[in-house]
């Protein structure tokens, strides 16, 4: 029996431990980190989940190690991601009640904020580019696609203060390090990252605007910020819902009282505007869900 109970506990240890592994507000899906740039030497560094910032360092779950870190602000450039508010952990702030306050679930976050503020490791990392070295200090886990249907690239430098040294007839991305990135379809701008490629999942690329020279044939548009707009994708899937059925069942009563009044000759004809108006609502938000898609599995394209 004490064997049983022995196996039993350690059983359910185990599936705890794994649990938490994968609990996935802690560890969500790659789709979902984001990334912190080194001033010199341009590596990349991979926040899986990002917690809060105190004393101008952030504290974060780093994507490689999975382990709780932090890094200062000063040896990173500015986050594309929102950093939320302070924390001032100096002066054990925890709300009006202070340190003495009933333990809700929001005091039990600060309590666990207040334990990687105390004790969590700073990330190592080369803060300072190497001279007379090819290669970067660190290395980037950064994507590199190969070409694709929707992605081709050209390394060959530009000349010299010549942006279109290309067709200027092809739809091109001119990067400042003299490479070329051909989209086969453009799609849009969030948050400083250009989506382009071929597809809805796979095959989808981004690009740091601040690596762009110029664009060629491209019509950029609008900051789209599909980071905070939570409910796009629901939106584009409601509208989808009501210009398929709602559509129909309208274009089906208006053909026919068409039918009706004039003749069933003319139903289908006089139908057609209604369901130009109800196409045009599902073209939006099919659209919708797809950009969101293209958001959420897209990889960086890097050309050196």
């Amino acid at each position: 029996m004490k064997t049983f109970y022995a196996l039993l506990t350690f059983f359910l240890a185990f599936q705890t431990h794994f649990a938490q592994q994968l609990d996935p507000i802690h560890y969500p899906s790659e789709s979902e980190w984001e990334f912190l740039k080194t001033k010199q030497t341009d590596s990349l560094i991979y926040v899986m989940k990002f917690y809060f910032n105190a004393d101008d360092t952030l504290f974060f779950r780093e994507a490689r190690s999975q382990q709780v870190v932090k890094v200062a602000l000063r040896d990173v450039k500015p986050p594309d991601f929102s950093t939320g508010i302070k924390y001032y952990f100096a002066e054990r702030f925890y709300g009006p009640n202070g340190s003495k306050a009933i333990r809700t679930s929001k005091n039990e976050k600060l309590d666990r904020f207040y334990y990687y503020y105390l004790n969590v490791p700073e990330l190592n990392f080369t803060k300072v580019a190497l001279v007379n070295e090819k290669e970067d200090a660190t290395t980037s886990k950064v994507d590199t696609p190969t070409p694709s249907s929707g992605l081709e690239i050209k390394s060959n430098p530009m000349p010299e203060g010549n942006t279109q040294s290309y067709s200027p007839l092809r739809p091109q991305i001119l990067l400042k390090n003299g490479c070329v990135i051909y989209p086969e379809h453009f799609y849009f701008l969030s948050e400083g990252q250009l989506y382009f490629g071929n597809g809805v999942r796979d095959n989808i690329y981004k690009l740091d605007t601040a690596l762009v020279q110029a664009v060629v044939g491209i019509n950029v548009g609008q900051n789209l910020f599909l980071r905070d707009k939570v409910g796009y994708e629901f939106g584009g899937r409601c509208m989808r819902f009501v210009g398929i059925f709602i559509g129909a069942i309208n274009v089906g009563i208006v053909a026919a009282s068409i039918s009706w009044n004039i003749g069933s000759g003319m139903a289908f004809i006089g139908s057609i505007p209604t369901g130009i108006v109800y196409v045009k609502l599902i073209m939006k938000g099919t659209k919708r869900i797809q950009h969101k898609r293209r958001y959420r599995y897209a990889k960086y394209a890097q050309c050196q």
